[in-house]
C-alpha cells in the first residue's frame, strides 16, 4: 500500500509541475519554477527543502512514509507542513512518527510566481 501511495504522490507532483509550466508565460528556461526536494527525515524528524540563490519560495509539498501497525493500518499523522519559520526561503515537513521529505517550489527572478494547481484527493487502496 505504501508504495502505491508514494507513486501517486510522485505522479501528482509531476502533474503539478507540468501544469505550472504549461500555465505560465512561454517556456523560457530562466522563467521556469525550480522544485527542490529535501532529504528524507528520520522517523519523527524534520525535512527541509531550501530554494537556491536567485529564487524565491512560492510554495511547497511533502512525501510521506507513514508508520503502519501490524494490521497494515496507518498509525501516523502529519505534524509539520509549512514555510520554515527559522530559515528563510525554505519549506519544512515532518510526520509524527514516520518519515517525511519536504519539497519546495521556487520562482526564478523577479517575474510573477508560477500558478499552482491542486488535483483531487486520492483515496489510498
Amino acid at each position: 500500500m505504501e508504495a502505491r501511495v508514494r507513486a501517486r504522490v510522485a505522479a501528482a507532483l509531476v502533474a503539478v509541475a507540468a501544469l505550472c509550466l504549461a500555465a505560465g508565460a512561454p517556456a523560457i528556461a530562466a522563467d521556469q519554477p525550480v522544485v527542490v526536494a529535501g532529504p528524507v527525515a528520520p522517523n519523527g524528524g524534520i525535512s527541509r527543502a531550501t530554494c537556491p540563490a536567485g529564487t524565491t519560495l512560492v510554495g511547497g509539498g511533502y512525501d510521506a512514509r507513514h508508520d503502519i501497525n501490524g494490521l497494515n493500518n496507518v498509525i501516523d499523522g502529519l505534524d509539520l507542513f509549512a514555510p520554515d519559520w527559522q530559515n528563510a526561503n525554505s519549506w519544512v515537513a515532518a510526520m509524527h512518527s514516520g518519515q517525511a521529505r519536504a519539497v519546495a517550489m521556487c520562482a526564478k527572478g523577479n517575474g510573477p510566481a508560477p500558478r499552482v494547481v491542486a488535483g483531487p484527493t486520492v483515496k489510498a487502496d
